[in-house]
């Protein structure tokens, strides 16, 4: 006897025919009969008396009857128990420190409505490092900058966030609908310290004998922002943050570079708490400026 097996017995009791129960359980009548033959074949009795009219119980189904309820009642019980105990867990979630935290924080919180017993603890920092993180089991996840030799099996790209150059709205490249490498020659930079696509960049200029002269470095966003808008170097930094007042963005023209930014995971971790976190980021509506 199992679950399954109670279930159409149960049904069956409570709508009075094989049709009725059949549609409640979302199976074909065949399949509720025989599961209910399988049933009746292992007491060695009948359970039902059937006519054209009603289906009734007999003697013996009478007495399986609140034997079948306290059981499936006992297995509902235990099913929902282990639910609540898996949703009432921590997800421990790294975070790229240059990473955009809107969407992000969009995410945690949709994830949390879903979910209100899951505790979600977010860790900063750099690439190298969360990765770290993440092999010594301190993390279960990271959201981060995937590279070229991140498998499939334990990463996913969530979305793409385009780079742009940033100058202040005096500068003579403001005026420009686009730019190119050549324009950062000699030009004062501001480099984002700890940015993932800082050694990409100085090998694209490299390639083309670009050598701007770098005055200042930010891990911040925002400090590089400031410094932009105060006139005091141009940079490379992402779309989103082209609403500052007082900076201007432009594409570059032979630099067409977008960060991926994804999930990683621990390729062999097949916790139930995992494996639902990647399957809601998956589907997440990513809004990304």
């Amino acid at each position: 006897m199992n679950i399954q097996q109670i279930r159409y017995f149960l049904a069956i009791v409570d709508c009075g025919s094989f049709s009725k129960a059949a549609a409640r359980v979302y199976v074909t009548q065949p399949t509720l009969s025989a599961g209910i033959k399988a049933l009746e074949e292992e007491f060695g009795a009948a359970l039902f008396l059937r006519d054209n009219r009603r289906v009734v119980l007999t003697e013996a189904g009478e007495k399986v009857l609140p034997h079948a309820r306290a059981a499936y009642q006992a297995l509902e019980a235990a099913r929902k128990a282990l639910l609540v105990s898996d949703q009432a867990s921590s997800l421990r979630l790294g975070m790229l420190n240059t990473a955009p935290i809107e969407p992000i924080a969009r995410l945690i919180r949709d994830y949390r409505e879903l979910y209100p017993m899951v505790t979600v603890e977010l860790t900063e920092g750099t690439d190298p490092w969360l990765r770290e993180q993440l092999k010594a089991g301190a993390i279960d996840a990271l959201i981060t900058v995937l590279r070229p030799g991140d498998r499939s099996s334990s990463s996913e790209v969530l979305f793409d966030e385009r780079v742009m150059l940033a100058t202040w709205i005096g500068h003579p490249l403001a005026k420009h609908k686009h730019a190119r490498l050549a324009d950062l020659h000699q030009q004062p930079f501001i480099d984002r310290g700890g940015c993932e696509l800082w050694a990409d960049l100085q090998a694209a200029m490299a390639h083309q004998g670009v050598s701007p002269r770098v005055v200042y470095r930010a891990t911040s966003d925002e400090v590089v922002m400031e410094l932009v808008a105060g006139g005091l170097g141009v940079s490379v930094l992402p779309r989103r943050l082209r609403t500052h007042e007082g900076v201007v963005f432009l594409p570059i023209e032979d630099y067409a570079v977008t960060r991926k930014i994804g999930l990683k995971w621990r390729a062999r971790d097949r916790s139930p708490g995992i494996a639902r976190f990647r399957c809601f980021a998956h589907s997440h509506q990513w809004q990304v400026a």
